[in-house]
């Protein structure tokens, strides 16, 4: 899809046409999320003319909205006497579309400066300023759209409208705990930083100190650590001259020196130093290291005249994509206010690689190369892992279509297919070949392969079963990318080649993959067939062997995943199982099988004597329950990181591969509905787990690793999405990776962070409780007081009725007799009850 479409569209359907602002639910969204900046345009649906009773088909109520609408917004205001006596402000300019973004998010994400303008002017002030999109206020949102180097002077004049407007915030922080400064120091975006900077000291100088020396996100990272985690010379020198303090530590207790030193970026070495001081450089972190330590520990020879070193390297990453990926269309054109897409759709790929706004496109990634057209798949390359006849079908199905995206084919209930989705599967497959292609000749370090449709849970014949779920599905993916490029490196380049490793960290059991290095030893495949007449078992035999009889041997797989019941408070035989509802938790690279030599029963055609093929697999799966209420926050992600540090990690080195291969899943993010809890991983794990890997790739392969896309379906707000922020940590890990094949795995390391991990969070949990408890004990005082002021008002009201009892008591008509009342002294009475 090019950029004349919006990301909400396949391609078909032209939004901020005649034809569809007339029929529209969302037209201010609609107009908004145009890729033309159009004041007027936004200007005729802002304002409703009341005598024509709507803006035409599906607005009935004269309002943009069905009257059956979820949405609930406020009465309209009085009309505006300067368009009409009739017309009035529409009610929704602060209202949330089906992806919960307003009006004011989708121009921002557009960086429609007039559009913010014209909303801002018209009263999308205090609402949409302080209305949250994917955990991002609107500065942050501009914040981020800096990493953009085109955006660069709309952001600037966007500061500047924000800046008119008395409910605008800089010193906010979003869902990951960053303020806008930190969030365009992370774009490392001078112009936007300094602007930011400036905007704080006019309208916020109270706090202009706190937001310089402010810890963000979960590491707990301030502005200095964050410029020499970008390695900009002019940051550092903006932010020192500004007075920001060289001194400041993270959780870790690093100071600035420390990043600069763990990147090898001298130069900022050399400044950081002659800000400390001399008394100061030398501070330690928790482990005891200096700034020198962490750099020898990165793999990096620290030189003796640092203002003469060389600097850091540059990006040895590629990223792949086709066009084509974009043409498998998984239902029909998506429009705003139609049904609700599948998670599995075109704008996954469009929020990460589209030229104008694509997260793989900001100035991260401006050193990394890109092929945009890379190769198809070979059949051949195809047919070691899948069946023909699998195979086959697909390919008939898919070009029996029309070659129109509405006009989908549903191959099961939760995947669909199109003209040319075997194409598009034949190109994404043919990235992975392509990228094993690049890392081997030295054109690349490692890859990232943003292709679709994935491939985790594609066996040998597609569909995967298990007891849980026998009938099985495809999951939205065709044929297994990382299986062909694995079985194409062990094939292609066998003198270099002679064992690979895949590692999947998608929310869902890698089932298809397993099953595909199941299928390196020969098998028995059972099916079940049921009919009016009768039911049946066939039997079949399986053996899909990517080079030799002792592939499976050689090839090394493991998946972390969610494995239990959809809710934890219902059993899984009633509220069903979290998909695919396989890979509980074992070790097969760790069982005792039998040596069993296999060209022998090869040649015998002694079936049974192999056994269980599991169990002659180098298979690691850690099936990760769902947590529940009582658990502790925090250690679940602890607890995901000590699967791989405990778990897998080991094996892996142990295994020794000669390269390793990525099925990058991003569904298990913690705000992604179809992981229902499982999991709960957020950037900074995602960029933790592919920097381990890379550092074990450099220890054992020279750094080879290749990733591909699997899942990750929270793409609602964009560049700012979960998804994007998550697959663009990803893809930052193995840029800075590819840098520095010095830096490698320790157990030690992994070791130390555990420990220090869990303790952190147990020391977070104590503070928790403390704080409910004060909580609770102020509670308890307050009632106690409440009931005290309750019963002193009772015994007043008490001593009153008395009295008053008594003067009734007297006789009538004879005042000499009558009793002249005491007046109540109720503070000596209060007193009195005090004590």
């Amino acid at each position: 899809m090019d950029d004349s479409s919006t990301s909400s569209s396949n391609g078909s359907y032209q939004y901020g046409s005649a034809e569809h602002l007339t029929s529209s639910r969302y037209p201010l969204h609609d107009v908004c999320d145009s890729p033309e900046d159009d004041p007027i345009l936004l200007q005729s649906v802002l304002f409703i003319d009341l005598n024509k009773g709507g803006n035409g088909k599906g607005a009935s109520n004269g309002f943009g909205f069905d009257d059956d609408s979820d949405d609930e917004p406020a009465p309209p205001p009085p009309s505006d006497p300067a368009l009409g006596e009739m017309k009035v402000l529409s009610p929704y300019i602060n209202s949330r579309d089906p992806d919960e973004n307003t009006p004011l998010h989708l121009a921002l994400t557009r960086c429609n400066v007039e559009c913010v303008r014209t909303l801002l002017s018209v009263g999308s002030d205090d609402i949409s300023l302080t209305k949250k999109c994917d955990g991002s206020f609107p500065v942050h949102v501009v914040a981020c759209l800096s990493a953009l180097t085109e955006f660069t002077s709309q952001c600037l004049e966007l500061i500047d409208i924000l800046n008119e407007h008395e409910a605008v915030d800089w010193c906010l922080k979003d869902d990951d705990m960053k303020t806008p400064l930190l969030l365009a120091l992370q774009a490392n975006c001078e112009p936007v930083v300094e602007k930011i900077y400036e905007s704080i000291q006019l309208k916020q100088p109270e706090r202009l100190e706190e937001q310089l020396n402010v810890k963000g996100g979960r590491e707990g990272r301030k502005t200095l650590h964050v410029a020499a985690q970008v390695c900009s010379l002019p940051l550092l020198n903006f932010l020192l001259s500004v007075e920001a303090d060289p001194n400041v530590t993270d959780n870790q207790e690093n100071a600035p020196i420390h990043v600069a030193a763990e990147k090898g970026w001298w130069e900022g070495v050399e400044r950081l130093r002659e800000a400390m001081g001399e008394e100061r450089e030398m501070t330690v972190n928790v482990r005891e290291r200096t700034w020198k330590d962490v750099a020898t520990s990165a793999g990096y020879t620290v030189p003796e005249t640092l203002s003469d070193s060389n600097q850091i390297p540059s990006s040895k990453t590629k990223i792949y994509s086709h066009p084509i990926c974009s043409s498998h269309y998984s239902c029909p054109p998506i429009r705003r206010d139609g049904p609700d897409p599948p998670p599995e759709n075109v704008n996954r790929l469009h929020v990460l690689i589209n030229k104008t706004n694509g997260t793989l496109r900001t100035n991260h990634f401006s050193t990394t190369a890109w092929d945009e057209s890379c190769q198809r798949a070979s059949i051949a390359d195809v047919l070691r892992v899948h069946d023909y006849k699998y195979v086959e079908n697909l390919t008939k199905k898919s070009h029996s279509l029309p070659d129109r995206p509405s006009q989908t084919y549903s191959l099961d209930p939760d995947t669909s297919i199109s003209r040319w989705s075997f194409e598009a599967a034949m190109r994404a497959a043919g990235s992975l070949t392509q990228a094993v292609d690049d890392v081997m000749s030295g054109k690349s370090q490692n890859g990232f392969c943003a292709v679709r449709p994935p491939g985790h849970h594609a066996g040998p014949r597609g569909v995967v079963t298990c007891p849980n779920d026998p009938s099985g599905s495809h999951g939205f993916c065709l044929l297994n990318n990382v299986a062909i490029g694995a079985a194409y490196a062990k094939n292609v380049y066998r003198k270099d080649i002679k064992k690979v490793a895949i590692v999947d960290f998608d929310v869902h059991h890698g089932n298809g993959t397993e099953a595909c290095v199941e299928a390196l030893l020969p098998n028995v495949v059972v099916k079940q067939f049921e009919s009016d007449f009768a039911n049946f078992t066939v039997k079949d035999m399986a053996y899909k062997p990517w080079l030799s009889e002792d592939d499976s041997k050689n090839v090394f797989f493991s998946s972390t995943h969610g494995y239990g019941p959809r809710d934890y408070r219902i059993p899984p035989n009633v509220g069903g199982w979290f998909y695919p509802a396989s890979g509980g938790t074992e070790n097969t690279a760790a069982s005792e099988a039998p040596e069993i030599p296999v060209e022998e029963f090869i040649m015998s055609q002694q079936w049974t004597r192999m056994g269980n093929a599991r169990s002659n697999c180098n298979i690691i799966n850690c099936g990760l329950p769902l947590p529940i209420p009582s658990d502790i926050p925090g250690v679940q992600r602890v607890e995901t990181r000590d699967a791989y540090r405990k778990n897998i990690f080991p094996a892996l080195v142990e295994f020794d591969p000669d390269f390793i291969f990525i099925s990058a899943g991003f569904d298990a993010h913690a705000k992604d509905a179809m992981n229902f809890g499982y999991v709960g991983m957020v950037e900074e794990d995602y960029e933790w787990v592919t920097r381990e890997i890379v550092k074990i790739a450099n220890r054992c392969c020279e750094g080879r690793v290749v990733s591909c896309l699997e899942g990750g379906y929270k793409i609602h707000g964009k560049m700012i999405s979960p998804f994007a922020k998550a697959v663009q940590a990803h893809v930052r890990a193995l840029v800075e990776g590819g840098k520095n094949g010095g830096n490698v795995w320790r157990k030690e390391d992994a070791d130390f962070e555990s420990d220090f991990e869990m303790k952190a969070v147990e020391a977070k949990e104590r503070k928790r409780q403390a704080l409910l408890e004060r909580q609770r004990e102020d509670a308890r005082m307050e009632l106690a007081r409440m009931q005290e002021r309750q019963e002193k008002e009772k015994l007043m009201a008490e001593q009153g009725a008395a009295e008053a009892e008594a003067e009734e008591e007297e006789e009538p008509g004879s005042p000499s007799k009558k009793r002249r009342r005491a007046e109540v002294d109720y503070k000596k009475l209060d007193e009195e009850m005090g004590e």
